[in-house]
């Protein structure tokens, strides 16, 4: 009860300090010559209207007073010199610029000027959040990083991400879907540093250029890459503690040399990871009423490596080719130690004793090839082909002995479960962008998407010192999915004040799903139209109202359809459900912006939205599955407001707070429920170089599917030390401080079941990063590849 009032005494603390500041520079020329009379402006990122203009005095300096907190663009102009303009920052104090120097010949001289970035900045599609820098950016991993995003909440179980109380999210890495099971995404990005994301961008109503899976939207997550000249890059190193041992180090790198741009990064993250897993449940089944409890330790070591080599040629000012190679391998290795209590309303009284090892490997390899051709001032064109290949082996072992009410063992069951995954998925795309105007663009593509799947799963009895396949569970299954799309958008800029987005995309997709045992149990074939609207009006210089409409669509993924098994305990298991639709959804969303403050409203409606990790209860067994379920329609209005606020030069906070309704049928059966999320992150700016975030969040409970999920909360700190001498900082964090339980219960008529997670609490990180190289900046390419969204549907 106390961290929910920490929270909340936190986040109502607001309290907001109206400064202005002063910008103060000088210009010289490229012999060191101070340059008078120089033109300097500053112009509002968001706003068309223009802070009065200096000039350079008789030495070259000039100072541009009263400028309140914000992003500007600067630029300097002077008679036979070129242009310069560079981004700044106003952050609760003046700034100097290092002396900006102009030149007459086509080489601008760059000048680095160190700045703050605004956290949160609400586009016309999408909620960016910038990482780089910032406290929650240095240590930790991007599985953290997402789990403070506002709006963003992860299934502790590895069940589902959700986003504005949706689930059906998709994540991209560099515009790129990641299809791959969502237990194995999960590892990958907690084995991605957390310093090599630039930002994360929250797409709750994605445009037509993205594919239109997933209904509950898009969270795109930019790592870093700079296109510096020379070489430049950063290492980390980071050992942690909780009840085991946690380490990790990386490096990324980027080289630019004339014509050739070489960039990666390669990361190793190791984590002990001790757990304990409860599952109750009450059956009632031929007259008879089944009480299972089952409390199992289990001890997992994840291994991760992950890596990206990338290589741009430009062949001219206007051709650029690029090789994008990423490759993430992880090893799974656990043993689970637990206990089963069964009782029966008649008397009859056992316990089992559990044991279970399971060494698994995840590999995950892509490879993209890009050409971008800018044919001229309006037009641009660019290809692309991918190819991802992912492999997934399970192999588990599972040992029970059954004892009687006397403590008497009376049978000792051995058994194998093995799963064997690998796929392949090809992706062409072809984007062509073309400026009508100056206040008119236009953009047309097409996508093709072939995925095949293969999914082999061997359960295997010992009996009488000899493996026999258990029919009952094992099969083999194959999976051809192709997507072809075609879409159109176009941006108009109707105003100064108003800009419109409208887009249309057409997808045919077919899924072809084959049983060893059964044939073919999945035919199917889907053509649909999806359309996206935008509307952004700019009220005046504080004021921003933004409008969106949005068609799209969820598959079921491949695990949902292929049978597969794992086994929780003796009478719980996870399985594939082959009758599982796909879901559409329409949604309604509208945003409001006051300064840096912002409120959002959205309205979904999904029909056969898909929920994953629902418990049912076949009849006449004593047996909880845990599949995926469709419900019937899902209705839900999110309402999030955005409040950052500034109480002094060395106090600065962010405040989030999320409040959905949902309505649902499912199985005749109609529900609502209303819940909410705080999330709150204190940051102290210190002498000396050090400064501390304290970040906290609390969850309501809410219902999913036929699950109601209980509350839970989050604390966390960190304390930061820079050593600017060394370009290096040093961090000690505080994870969970009060632990962390994730626990939900499911019912269905009289049968009830009750899981609980119980992860392990109060670690403590120390990390070290250290940059190098060259940071004088030049002009970056910005590249998006052709399976913009590939890689999240295997699961």
């Amino acid at each position: 009860m106390k961290s929910i009032l920490s929270v909340i005494f936190l986040f109502i603390i607001s309290t907001s300090c109206i400064a202005q500041y002063n910008v103060s520079g000088s210009i010289k020329d490229n012999k060191e010559n101070a340059v008078s009379l120089a033109k300097i402006e500053i112009i509002a990122v968001n706003d068309t209207v223009k802070i009065r203009p200096v000039q350079s005095g008789i030495d070259g300096a000039f100072s541009i007073k009263n400028i309140k907190n914000g992003n500007y663009i600067l630029i300097v102009s002077a008679f036979s010199f070129q242009e310069y303009k560079t981004d700044i920052v106003i952050e609760n104090k003046d700034l100097n610029i290092s002396p900006i120097v102009l030149v007459t010949d086509n080489v601008l001289k760059e000048v680095v000027i160190s700045t703050k970035k605004q956290q949160m900045v609400q586009k016309t599609d999408r909620l960016v959040v910038n990482v780089e820098g910032t406290p929650i950016g240095i240590s930790g991993s991007a599985l953290e990083v997402l789990q403070r995003m506002p709006g963003v909440d992860i299934g502790s179980n590895g069940s589902a991400i959700t986003l504005n109380g949706k689930t059906e999210v998709g994540i991209m890495i560099n515009d790129k879907l990641v299809r791959v099971p969502i237990a194995s995404l999960l590892q990958m990005l907690s084995s991605t540093n957390a310093k090599d994301i630039d930002k994360i961008e929250l797409i709750s109503n994605p445009p037509s250029k993205y594919d239109a899976e997933f209904t509950g939207g898009l969270i795109n997550i930019k790592q870093i890459k700079k296109n510096t000249e020379g070489t430049n890059g950063g290492v980390l190193l980071g050992v942690g503690y909780g009840k085991k041992d946690k380490e990790k180090a990386g490096i990324n790198w980027n080289t630019r040399k004339k014509d050739i741009n070489f960039f990666g990064d390669l990361n190793f993250d190791r984590n002990n990871n001790p757990r304990q897993f409860t599952n109750s449940s009450t059956i009632l089944s031929d007259n008879n009423t089944y009480y299972n409890k089952t409390i199992s330790d289990r001890y997992p070591v994840i291994n991760g490596y992950s890596g990206r080599l990338g290589l741009d040629y430009y062949i001219d000012d206007k051709t650029t080719l690029g090789l994008l190679v990423n490759g993430n391998t992880s090893r799974f290795k656990q043993e689970v130690f637990g206990n089963t209590a069964l009782s029966e309303s008649t008397g009859n009284n056992s316990s089992i004793v559990l044991f279970n090892d399971e060494d698994s490997q995840r590999d995950l390899f892509s490879t993209n090839i890009n050409f971008n051709k800018k044919i001229d001032d309006s037009q641009t064109l660019n290809l692309d082909v991918d190819y991802l290949n992912y492999y997934n082996g399970a192999p588990n072992n599972y040992q029970n002995t059954y004892f009687d009410a006397s403590g008497n063992e009376y049978k000792n069951e051995i058994f194998s479960a093995t799963k064997k995954t690998p796929v392949n998925v090809w992706v062409g795309k072809v984007d062509y962008s073309k400026e009508i105007n100056k206040n008119v663009k236009f953009d047309l593509g097409s996508k093709y998407t072939n995925s095949n799947l293969e999914n082999t799963v061997l359960v295997q009895d010992l009996i009488n010192d000899e493996y026999i396949k258990n029919e009952e569970f094992s099969e083999k299954s194959d999976l051809v999915e192709n997507i072809a799309a075609v879409y159109s958008s176009m941006d108009w800029k109707a105003n100064d004040k108003t800009d419109i987005k409208l887009g249309l995309r057409y997808e045919y997709s077919t899924q072809d799903l084959n049983l060893l045992t059964k044939g073919n149990v999945l035919d199917s074939k889907l053509s649909e139209l999806f359309p996206s609207f935008f509307l952004s009006r700019k009220l005046n210089k504080n004021n921003t109202l933004q409008f969106s409409y949005g068609r799209r669509i969820s598959r079921p993924t491949y695990f949902d359809l292929a049978p597969f098994v794992l086994f929780l305990d003796p009478n719980t298991y996870y399985f594939g459900n082959i009758e599982l639709k796909p879901s559409i959804s329409n949604a309604l969303s509208t945003n409001y912006q006051y300064k840096k403050y912002i409120v959002s409203l959205e309205y979904t409606i999904e029909k056969n939205a898909i929920a994953r990790s629902q418990a049912t209860f076949p009849d006449n067994t004593a047996q909880q599955v845990l599949t995926s379920l469709n419900i019937d329609y899902l209705k839900v209005l999110n309402f999030s407001l955005s409040l950052p606020f500034k109480i002094s030069n060395w106090w600065d906070m962010q405040n989030n707070l999320q409040l959905s309704y949902l309505d649902q049928k499912m199985d005749d059966k109609k529900e609502d429920d209303t819940f909410y999320v705080l999330r709150t992150s204190q940051n102290f700016t210190l002498p000396k170089d050090f400064s501390i975030q304290v970040f906290a969040s609390y969850n309501s409970k809410r219902i999913s599917g036929v699950s109601r999920i209980d509350d839970f909360q989050r604390v966390n700190l960190s304390i930061d030390k820079k050593i600017p001498k060394w370009d290096s900082r040093v961090q000690l964090s505080f994870s969970d401080i009060f632990g962390r339980d994730y626990s939900f219960e499911s019912t269905d008529n009289l049968n009830s079941s009750y899981v609980l997670y119980s992860y392990e609490p109060r670690i403590i990180r120390l990390t070290f990063t250290y940059n190098f190289g060259n940071n004088k900046l030049k002009k970056q390419r910005k590249r998006e590849i052709g399976s913009d969204e590939i890689k999240e549907r295997i699961d």
